[in-house]
C-alpha cells in the first residue's frame, strides 16, 4: 500500500484521513494490547521452505547470477522538457 495522503505529519486533515484509513483494518482484532500479532494469526504464516522468501526465484542471497538486462538506451524516450 502507499499512504493515501501526502502530508499526514504536518496537516491535521491529512492525519485524520490516514488514521481513519489505518483504523479501517481493525488492528485491535489483529494485535494484543502490547502490539504483538495474535498467536492464532501468527500460526497461519507458512514456515520453512513454504515461506515466499524461501523460493529460489525470490532469494537472491542463495541464487546469485548476473541479471541480463537490455541496453536501456535503446528503450529510452527523448523528453525535451519536464512534465
Amino acid at each position: 500500500h502507499q499512504v493515501p495522503v501526502s502530508n499526514a505529519r504536518g496537516n491535521e486533515a491529512h492525519r485524520k484521513i490516514l488514521e481513519d484509513w489505518m483504523r479501517s483494518y481493525e488492528p485491535e482484532k489483529l494485535f494484543d494490547k502490547s502490539g504483538h500479532l495474535l498467536p492464532e494469526l501468527a500460526a497461519l504464516a507458512p514456515t520453512g521452505s513454504k515461506r515466499m522468501g524461501a523460493t529460489p526465484y525470490a532469494n537472491g542471497g542463495l541464487l546469485k547470477r548476473d541479471l541480463v538486462l537490455p541496453d536501456w538506451k535503446s528503450l529510452a524516450l527523448d523528453v525535451p522538457r519536464p512534465g
